[in-house]
């Protein structure tokens, strides 16, 4: 009678676990084709120079992603957070990404580079004077991308409208920077900045900052690859800016083909 217990409740447990390893590919492949994007803007700040279109560049981008089915986090594209509430948002927003999906962030604003990292300025900036304070008062976009990075399958997109120049006085806060690239196992990183290391992003007089205009004109017809479009957006930023501003791209794809913002 024992041996029938145990025999039968083997049986048991190796139907549940073969169930499991059938369910899990399905539950990947089901997440596959979902698209979130994060969009996070900031424009006032207690004591850096206020910017004049952050908040217009990621409404119209909040708005095209959605065109393209894209879910927003929080359901609109959030201006203005603090330091917490920024930290607080990329935590988030990886946590909720499913297997298997697209996510973009888009991320509007001051930006200071120190290493080898990319730093963004929170709206209250009052304690950040310093290269030593980015630590304790600025957010390290590897914050954001190790997060996405760990998450399984996740192609993400990190766009960033920033400065990558920094004119704080003092020294970094300490060794060499790591980097904004974090290579994921299972899925890819791609991150596009609106210029090049040691650049100023301009803010441009427009209805937008040139490298947003230039990222919507090419989403225009958002199929082709992510390489396709960010040349074409280079190309129609560099016209714009008479090659004042040259946009920048890294990436870590790992066994993966070539990712694109909208299924072709």
């Amino acid at each position: 009678m024992a041996s029938y217990k145990l025999s039968h409740g083997l049986r048991t447990l190796g139907l549940i676990l073969l169930v499991y390893a059938l369910h899990a590919p399905f539950v990947a492949a089901v997440h596959a084709g979902e698209r979130h994007a994060l969009v996070i803007a900031v424009d006032q700040f207690e004591r850096a120079r206020d910017l004049r279109n952050p908040a217009h560049d990621a409404e119209a981008l909040a708005e095209r992603l959605q065109t393209l089915g894209y879910v927003l986090h929080g359901g609109s594209a959030h201006l203005n957070p603090d330091r917490i509430g920024m930290l607080a948002l990329m935590r988030a927003f990886a946590a909720d990404v499913p297997e298997g999906a697209t996510a973009v962030v888009f991320l509007a604003g001051h930006g200071l580079s120190e290493g080898g990292d990319t730093y963004l300025v929170p709206s209250d900036d009052a304690a950040l004077q310093t290269r030593a304070d980015l630590t304790d008062h600025a957010v390290a976009l590897r914050s954001l991308t190790a997060r996405l990075a760990a998450r399984p399958g996740v192609h993400s997109v990190v766009l960033v409208d920033a400065c990558r120049a920094n004119g704080l006085r003092g020294d970094g806060p300490g060794a060499g920077g790591t980097g904004d690239l974090v290579t994921s196992s299972t899925g890819s990183t791609s991150l596009i900045y609106a210029a090049a290391p040691g650049q100023i992003a301009a803010d441009g007089e427009g209805a937008n900052s040139p490298f947003t205009a230039a990222l919507l004109h090419a989403l225009e017809t958002p199929q082709e690859p992510l390489e396709v479009l960010f040349r074409r957006v280079a190309s129609h930023l560099h016209a714009q800016s008479d090659g004042a501003q040259t946009p920048w791209m890294v990436r870590s794809y790992g066994d993966v083909g070539p990712v694109h913002l909208v299924a072709r």
